[in-house]
């Protein structure tokens, strides 16, 4: 018989601060997933999915100044 798992509380991001986390996190795992960790990044890109709404543009400028401040060329 299927039981129920019990029931959690999962914490929502609500801020922009949060938000910037998130982005540098995010940062930080993408140089790592491919192999540009450690001052090896060369180039990346950052694009936005059609239609972005604002959010998309805010977090992808979020994104873009994080690879900038570690000291990786963005192209657009």
């Amino acid at each position: 018989m299927a039981e129920n798992f019990p029931y959690t509380a999962q914490k929502k991001v609500r801020s922009a601060g949060h938000w910037d986390v998130v982005a540098q996190h995010a940062m930080a795992t993408t140089l790592e997933r491919t192999g540009q960790a450690g001052g090896r990044a060369t180039v990346v890109q950052v694009t936005l999915p059609d239609n972005p709404s604002v959010f998309d543009r805010v977090f992808r400028e979020m994104l873009l100044t994080h690879f900038s401040q570690a000291g990786v060329q963005v192209v657009e």
